[in-house]
This record gives structure tokens, sequence and C-alpha cells, in this order.
């Protein structure tokens, strides 16, 4: 009986670790996002002020 109670500890363990793993990429991934999209939006400025500021 002990060694499946320390079994169901290490399950715990286990599933607190993936829960973990899982918030930490998905913070990386909107992280990545936001940094993706702000360079687009800089880039689109950048080209905007080129097409129409150049006058």
């Amino acid at each position: 009986m002990a060694h499946s109670e320390e079994f169901h500890a290490r399950m715990e363990k286990i599933n607190f670790f993936k829960s973990w793993i899982s918030t930490f990429e998905l913070i990386v991934a909107i992280l990545t996002v936001g940094m993706v999209s702000i360079n687009c939006v800089k880039q689109g400025l950048h080209l905007f002020h080129m097409f129409f500021g150049g006058h």
C-alpha cells in the first residue's frame, strides 16, 4: 500500500510540473507573438514614413 501512495505522490509531482511547463510555454508563446507583432508594426510604420513622409 505504501508503494502505491509513493507512486501517487510522484504522479502528482509530474502533473504539477506538466501544468507549470505548459503555463511557461504559453507565456513564452504570448511574448513571442507580442515581439513579432511589435516588430511588424515598427516595420509597417517605417515603410509608411518612407512612402508618405519622404515627400
